[in-house]
This record gives C-alpha cells, sequence and structure tokens, in this order.
C-alpha cells in the first residue's frame, strides 16, 4: 500500500510540479501565499517525482528478509541448517585398500 502511495504522489510531482509545490508550501509555511519557488526548484520537484516513482517500483528489490509475497521469513527459513550435512557425513563407511 505504502508503494502505490509513494508512485502516486511520485506521479503527481512528475506530472504537476507547480500544483506539488503549491500544495506543499501550503502545508509548511503560514503564509503561503507570499512564497515564490525559484525557477530551478520545479526542475527538482520534477526530479524528486522521478525518484519517488522509481522507489516505489524498485522497493521489492531492496526488501531482505521477505519471501515472495512479502511476507517475513522465520529465523529456520532464513538460516540454512548447516547441521544436517554434517550428521550424513559422519554415517559414510571409509574403507582403505
Amino acid at each position: 500500500m505504502i508503494r502505490f502511495i509513494i508512485g502516486v504522489i511520485g506521479m503527481f510531482e512528475l506530472c504537476y510540479p507547480h500544483r506539488a509545490i503549491s500544495i506543499w508550501t501550503k502545508l509548511a509555511y503560514t503564509n503561503a501565499d507570499d512564497a515564490e519557488p525559484r525557477e530551478w526548484f520545479l526542475n527538482v520537484a520534477k526530479f524528486e517525482g522521478l525518484l519517488l516513482i522509481l522507489t516505489a517500483v524498485a522497493w521489492p528489490l531492496f526488501q531482505s528478509g521477505t519471501d515472495d509475497e512479502g511476507e517475513a521469513l522465520d529465523a529456520e527459513d532464513s538460516v540454512p541448517d548447516d547441521d544436517a550435512d554434517a550428521e550424513g557425513d559422519d554415517n559414510i563407511p571409509i574403507s582403505i585398500d
């Protein structure tokens, strides 16, 4: 769900940077009507939107400790059991010719 929200915000910022800056400015400042963004700030807002979209898309690549459905793995699932291999090695008969 959070990936979807991040993606929507990113798409909004990328497509409508003037409106996004206006909304964020009204949320951040008490007197937002006097605030004027610099010309380069529109490009920064577009870049931020692109980064948010890429984050939403690439999110699963950076998650560790989860399976394919996003469920957290148990400690038994994430750590290989080395003892199982060692037990089988002790029972191998060794013949010396």
